[in-house]
């Protein structure tokens, strides 16, 4: 497969792929790649040229890549996925748009398809579920994702017949140290506070701050 990519000022980047045979692994080298797209990699047309499509993918993203690409073989020849790519600039998060060109004889001959680097949007995607559902102080989970969890935990512990404990505490006199010692100190005593119970539970249980000095802790 030869492809041969190309990219427009706004990181948006064309593909074009070529295939000879069905090994997407042995086939997929660049061909031609315009200077935009070597900005979106941080690199130059010499270190693109000749490579693999997948030399770049991510570790992890590597077999799903593939399979994605595997697609293209059957109607309606179109794919459309995100993945993790290395560059210079670090790992960068892709998402691919495509058809494949079919030849008379049913053969897949070229990928057409769009590259956009939605890196900086699924950042802050991430970003705001985290605050929405952990505590910005301690990095715990908050109120509502108790909430949430706990409906779950408690279908799985009645359909399966488990326990499943809930635990609420709060730090006695806490107002005082707030009062003597002023709030930067209690954050520092709801922060030691939180790292302790972390170090004491198991890892799949649900250490959650509920607002204030009070916590809450779910154990399946």
């Amino acid at each position: 497969m030869m492809a041969k990519l190309h990219a427009s000022t706004d990181h948006n980047s064309n593909l074009n792929h070529r295939q000879q045979d069905n090994d997407f692994r042995s086939i997929g080298h660049y061909t031609y790649v315009n200077p935009a797209f070597c900005a979106l990699y941080g690199t130059n047309a010499e270190d693109l040229l000749g490579r693999h499509y997948s030399d770049d993918v991510h570790e992890d993203d590597r077999a799903m890549v593939d399979e994605f690409f595997s697609k293209l073989l059957a109607p309606p020849h179109t794919v459309s996925f995100i993945h993790r790519e290395n560059t210079v600039l670090g790992v960068r998060r892709l998402e691919w748009t495509g058809k494949g060109i079919m030849n008379a004889q049913g053969e897949l001959v070229e990928f057409v398809g769009i590259a956009r680097d939605v890196t900086d949007r699924l950042d802050l995607i991430d970003k705001l579920a985290e605050q929405a559902y952990h505590d910005e102080l301690t990095g715990l989970a908050n109120r509502r994702f108790l909430t949430q969890q706990a409906h779950l935990e408690l279908e799985r512990a009645q359909r399966y017949q488990r326990p499943l404990s809930l635990f609420i505490l709060d730090i006695d006199h806490f107002k005082i140290v707030n009062d003597h010692y002023g709030h930067p100190s209690g954050d520092i005593v709801l922060k030691q506070l939180s790292l302790l119970m972390k170090d004491a539970l198991r890892e799949h249980d649900l250490i959650v701050r509920i607002g204030g000095e009070e916590f809450a802790v779910l154990l399946p």
